[in-house]
């Protein structure tokens, strides 16, 4: 009986509930939510955009972009 992973629909090797590149997202995306529930846990005085800055570049990024440039 053949196994897929459950994200993408690749083949799986025996053993294995997800596909390597599969895997490594969902643990990148789980030690992105520790350390975020860390901090804020840790650091109450700070507001988000004071503890990860980074979720906030794309916002500043679209703002001046926005911008009609003249040549």
């Amino acid at each position: 009986m053949d196994r897929f992973c459950p994200d993408c629909g690749v083949l799986l090797n025996a053993g294995h509930a997800r596909c390597r590149p599969c895997f490594l997202r969902v643990e990148a995306e789980y030690q992105r939510y520790t350390e975020r529930a860390w901090m804020t846990r840790n650091y109450p005085e700070f507001r988000p955009r004071d503890l990860f800055p980074e979720d906030y570049w794309e916002q500043v990024g679209a703002k001046k972009t926005d911008v009609k440039e003249v040549c």
